[in-house]
């Protein structure tokens, strides 16, 4: 469950910690990396756990351009996170301070298994006693040739045949055969797959982002158009963090803007 808000004090951006962020990264606006990393906390991580163990995802959803991991390092030598000893990061303080996010979050997964159990426990009662014997409530006798007292054959019924075994094997994209300005999400989606199958990697499955909207809302920004969006997956493609993950489309997509700048310089 995500938030729709979060807490933040009036002391945010003077905190000693944001100033020290600034420092270390050498960025004055260093306090919107901590808004972004506790954004992405509220919305799909409300315990502040992020089982993210290289910080990939975070730093993404940051829009960190640096040396991949210097984020993550800076904000947990400034205490805005700390090393979780079973892998991830947590959020320094995140139940003082965002504690109501995460009871609700935690009442909704109560909710939601409480409801799964109650279905499944009227699936169960709902499925009849099948009774073996006679109609008084006996079971029928059978002699060795096979037929009951009544010297009726006993019909045996035949199982069905198990199902075969589905093979699953990698998912293959093809790109559109129809050019660019044409595009909609699922075919630019095909598109980014099929560039990282020619690179060896395995395609993805279908994103969990609402892909429609986030592509109207790429293609409203001024001065965008398809083919300058494809040459910014090249120059995302073309950073060795990325390169060595396989050009995961979630990142591209929290970070696109980044990308798009330098395609065009490098035209």
């Amino acid at each position: 469950m995500s938030a729709k808000w979060m807490r933040v004090e009036t002391d945010f951006v003077d905190h000693p910690k944001t100033f020290r962020l600034a420092a270390l990264l050498q960025e004055p606006l260093a306090e919107a990396y901590v808004l972004r990393a506790w954004t992405f906390l509220s919305r799909f991580c409300p315990t502040g756990h992020v089982r993210d163990i290289d910080g990939t995802a975070l730093e993404a959803a940051c829009r960190w351009r640096g040396q991949p991991g210097a984020l993550l390092e800076a904000l947990v030598k400034c205490e805005w996170l700390e090393a979780s000893k079973d892998g991830g990061w947590e959020a320094h303080d995140w139940s003082d301070h965002q504690g109501k996010v995460a009871q609700r979050a935690a009442k909704e997964r109560e909710r939601k298994r409480a409801y799964r159990e109650r279905k499944a426990a009227e699936a169960s009662a709902s499925v009849p006693h099948m009774s073996h014997g006679t109609s008084a409530g006996h079971p029928a006798q059978r002699d060795v040739t096979g037929r009951d007292v009544t010297g009726r054959d006993v019909e045996k019924k035949k199982e069905p045949p198990s199902p075969k075994p589905v093979e699953r094997g990698p998912l293959v994209y093809h790109p559109p055969d129809t050019p660019p300005a044409a595009w909609d999400a699922k075919d630019f989606f095909r598109w980014f797959q099929s560039c990282r199958q020619t690179a060896g990697f395995v395609g993805e499955k279908w994103p969990r982002l609402n892909l429609s909207h986030w592509w109207a809302e790429v293609l409203a920004t001024p001065g965008m158009s398809v083919e300058r969006l494809c040459d910014g997956v090249r120059a995302f493609g073309q950073r060795q963090h990325w390169r060595e993950r396989g050009l995961p489309f979630g990142a591209f997509a929290a970070s696109w803007r980044e990308f798009v700048p330098a395609a065009r310089g490098a035209a």
